[in-house]
Order: C-alpha cells, then structure tokens, then sequence
C-alpha cells in the first residue's frame, strides 16, 4: 500500500527525537562521567642560563607534578632560538630576559607578560677577549662573537657606547654560547659576549679574561619568566602551578643547596661547585618572597623597564608602539 507523506513526516521526526534523546544521554554520561577536553601541557622554553635550571629542579623533584600542571621543558640553544620558538607559537611562555620580552611585545605585537623576576645579573655576563685586548678601545676592527639576539647585541652595543664606539667599530660574528668557547680557543675569535656555563669555561683558561661586565650597567640586565597574554587569560590555573612548583624550587635550593646544585649543575653539564659560584658571583637571585616588590604596580622591575624602552627606541632597536612598557603581570 502507498505510505502518506504525513506518515513520513512523522518517521522521520520520531528519528530526530530518538537521535537527540540518545545525544542528551551521552552527555550526561559524559558530564556525570568527569569527560573534558585533554589539556595541553605548558610550553616553556629556555636556554642553559644557570637560573633557568630551577625549572629543570621543579620537574626532577616532581613540584610541579604536585601542584597538578603539565609543564613541558624545551630547551633552545640561545635566546634568540627561545624568542624565535615562541613568537611562532611553539612554546606558550618562557624564561627570557626583559629586553627579549620587550621585542618580542615590539616586533611579533605579542602580548607578553613578565609574571616572574628570576635574577638580575651584577657582573655574570661578560665580554671576554684574549689578554692582549686590554680595554674596549682594543676591540676596534676585531672579531667579536656573540648571539645576535636582543641581549648580546645590547650588552655589546652599551659596553660600546661607554667608551665612545659603535658597533660599526667591531666586526660582528654570528655564534651561539655552545660553539664560542671553542671558536675561542681556536683563534677564530678575539672576544666573545658570554654567560656561564660558556663564560666559566672561558675565563678558566689563562689565555682570556672579562673586559667588560653587567656589573658596569646595573640594573639593566634581568632574567625573568614571560607568558603569553592569551595564555594567562584562557589558562591561569596551570600558570598559577607552574609558579608555584618554580617556587618551591626556589625553596627548596634554600634549605639543599647541595642536593640542588647537584641537579641543576648536571642539566648544563658543570660541576656542583662551579654551579654555585654561578648563582653567587655576578648574580642577585630574586626569591619567591620578593616578587610583589618587583611586579606591583609602581613596583622595583618598572623603572628598568622605562629605561630599557628608552634606550632601546633610541638605539632603533624599539619602534615608539603605545602600551611596550605596560608588560608586568603579579601573579
């Protein structure tokens, strides 16, 4: 027999109303069941900076496993590689400096917030050259090697500009900290912009030593943890546990020092003694207990940053984009 068209019509609904009950109760199943989206790990980059190795110590004592957040360490060769991996959204933050996190927020327009001051360096980034070079002035048409990222560059440029040169001066060479050492040694370098390990290792040979150093330009040079602001928005309960667990770190080298030096000398390949000269020669570590002075609003890290800007939009390193010095966030 011929089957109606409302006949159909009333099929074809009942399958709908069958289709969505069956939906419905998957749902709640799922809702009942916990069901969620898998969340990604935090994705935070660095390089073999020794204050950047209490990340290293938070996985390897399980803090941050504790505080309940996936943190995935990459590490990067320099920190141009680390900025590089971020602005094209590899890495959701990292440890960095703040003149990096300044042109990162300049040149990728990337909202970057610095949510941690780990250390200002007072002498530990240095630029060395072989004893024949006595002074800067010396460094006129030598070959000097460095990062060309934002720090090495203006580490380069400032220690420069104190004695009355330019860049123009010197012949740049493109390295990274783990082939200077050698390129060193081996004559195809008169001076290098290094930080330990690479420095230690160069100023443990007779034949160099430190013609300039950050202790010359205190203040300006500070190592911190910047995120992404979109990452901060859409997920701060991971980021509040990577804090945490980077504190406890921060903690727990306070009362082992031994035990922590231990395993943050092992990521970078140098002994515990030399690790720990690192941390106390040429370095004010900034402790957990101390960021709000430096992060609140009107707080230690914002005239740095002020006078960072200004420097660096004068060396035309920095455009004048609205908004660059508004990039602390105290979490």
């Amino acid at each position: 027999m011929p089957v109606l068209p409302w006949a159909c019509a009333a099929r074809a609904m009942g399958a709908l109303r069958a289709a969505v009950s069956l939906l419905a109760a998957l749902v709640l199943c799922c809702v009942e069941a916990g069901c969620h989206q898998p969340v990604q790990p935090l994705r935070i980059g660095f390089d073999e900076w020794p204050v950047y190795q209490f990340m290293r110590l938070a996985e390897e004592k399980g803090f941050f496993r504790e505080e309940g957040v996936d943190v995935k360490l990459l590490e990067f060769g320099s920190l141009a590689d680390t900025r590089r991996a971020y602005e094209s959204r590899r890495i959701d933050g990292m440890a960095t400096t703040v003149i990096e996190t300044l042109i990162t927020r300049d040149q990728a327009g990337r909202n970057t917030r610095i949510v941690r001051v780990l250390n200002f360096s007072k002498g530990a980034d240095v630029i060395v050259a072989g004893k024949s070079v006595r002074s800067m002035r010396d460094l006129r048409g030598k070959r000097v090697g460095v990062e060309l990222g934002a720090l090495a560059m203006y580490m380069l440029a400032r220690s420069l500009e104190l004695e009355g040169m330019s860049l123009e001066e010197v012949t740049l060479v493109s390295t990274n900290q783990a082939a200077m050492v050698g390129e060193m040694t081996e004559g195809r370098l008169d001076a290098a912009v290094a930080y330990p390990p690479a420095s230690t290792s160069l100023l443990a040979d007779p034949r160099f030593h430190a013609v300039f150093s950050s202790a010359k330009i205190p203040g300006e040079v500070a190592d911190v943890i910047a995120i992404g602001g979109f990452v901060l928005r859409e997920r701060p309960q991971q980021v509040a546990g990577f804090l945490r667990g980077l504190d406890r770190a921060f903690a727990y080298y306070k009362e082992n020092p031994e035990d922590a030096s231990r395993i943050m000398a092992a990521a970078i390949n140098v002994s515990p003694e030399e690790f720990r000269e690192s941390l106390t020669t040429g370095l004010q570590l900034v402790w957990p207990e101390e960021q709000a002075q430096y992060l609140a609003e009107g707080g230690k890290l914002q005239p740095v940053v002020d006078s960072l800007v200004r420097v660096l939009e004068k060396a035309g390193v920095l455009t004048d984009r609205p908004g660059l010095t508004d990039c602390l966030s105290p979490q």
